[in-house]
C-alpha cells in the first residue's frame, strides 16, 4: 500500500475505482499515516458497500462516491450519480422487476436489452435490494436501485429460521476497539464463527464485547466463537465476502 501511496503522489491520479473493501483498506492506511489524498471521484463496484468503507473513502480523499451494480451476463445495469449510493437503473440497457424474498427485500431479476445473441429473459441473479425509489435530487429520471445488500446464500440463518442480512451484522463491530478487517463465517445451524485481524487493543474486554453484539442481532442460541487471523482470504476474483455460508440454504419464495 505504500507503493501505491507513492503511485498516488508521483503520477498526480484523481480518480480510483475498484471493490470497495480493497479502496476503504487503502484509505484506512492513508488515515492511519496522516495522509490525505484529494481526488475528483472513487468508483466502487462488485461489493456491498459499508458504512466504514464509505467513511474513510470521503475522510482521505475528500471526494463524491460512485456505485456501479451489473454482472458478466450483463442483464441488469446501474449507476450511482454522486449524491448517494442509490443507482439509476439504465432503462436503455434493461428491464429491472423486484421478486419479494422477505421484509423490505427483493431478489433482483433481470432481462438484458443488448444481448441479441443469447437474450437472458427474466434472469434470477440471486442479488438482494431493499426496493426502488423514484425521486432524486439529481433530476434524473431513471428509477434508484437500492444498494444490494448481499447474495440470497450470504444471509445467517439463525435456528429459529430468521435471516439476517450482511449489513446488519456490519454493526457489532464498529463498538469494539482493534477490529482492522472481520469476517463471518456460519459453521452450522447454531455455530458462527468471527474471523479478526485485530491490532494489539483487541484485548479479552474487546473479544466479550464483540460476542455480545453479535448474538444481540442472532439470538442466544447461536454459539459464537472469535478466531484471531493474519488477513482475511479473498476470493479468486480478489472480492471479499463479509458473510460466508457453510450451510446449505433453500430459497423461501420457491
Amino acid at each position: 500500500m505504500n507503493y501505491y501511496l507513492k503511485e498516488f503522489s508521483r503520477m498526480g491520479i484523481q480518480y480510483i475505482a475498484g471493490y470497495p473493501s480493497t479502496i476503504g483498506l487503502f484509505a484506512q492506511y492513508c488515515r492511519q499515516n496522516g495522509t490525505k489524498i484529494q481526488l475528483k471521484g472513487a468508483f466502487f463496484s462488485s461489493e456491498p458497500v459499508y458504512e466504514w468503507q464509505e467513511k474513510a473513502v470521503k475522510d482521505v480523499f475528500g471526494c463524491k462516491i460512485y456505485n456501479f451494480y451489473g454482472h458478466a451476463e450483463r442483464a441488469v445495469h446501474a449507476l450511482s450519480c454522486g449524491i448517494n449510493l442509490k443507482m439509476h437503473i439504465n432503462l436503455e440497457s434493461c428491464v429491472l422487476e423486484l421478486d419479494p424474498f422477505g421484509v423490505q427485500q427483493y431478489k433482483i431479476i433481470g432481462t438484458s436489452l443488448l444481448n441479441y445473441g443469447m437474450p437472458l429473459i427474466r434472469y434470477n441473479l440471486n442479488d438482494i435490494t431493499s426496493g426502488i425509489e423514484y425521486d432524486c435530487p439529481c433530476g434524473r429520471k431513471h428509477p434508484l436501485l437500492q444498494p444490494v445488500e448481499t447474495k440470497m446464500e450470504d444471509f445467517v440463518i439463525t435456528p429459529d429460521g430468521n435471516r439476517i442480512s450482511a449489513s446488519i451484522l456490519t454493526f457489532p463491530f464498529k463498538s469494539p476497539k482493534g477490529v482492522a478487517e472481520s469476517q463471518i463465517v456460519q459453521k452450522d445451524e447454531a455455530t458462527l464463527l468471527a474471523r479478526v485481524v485485530a491490532d494489539e487493543t483487541f484485548d479479552d474486554r474487546e473479544k466479550a464485547l464483540l460476542i455480545k453484539n453479535i448474538q444481540a442481532c442472532v439470538g442466544d442460541k447461536m454459539k459464537v466463537f472469535i478466531e484471531i487471523v493474519a488477513e482475511i482470504p479473498r476470493t479468486k476474483m480478489g472480492k471479499f465476502r463479509f458473510v460466508i455460508s457453510e450451510i446449505k440454504q433453500h430459497d423461501p419464495s420457491l
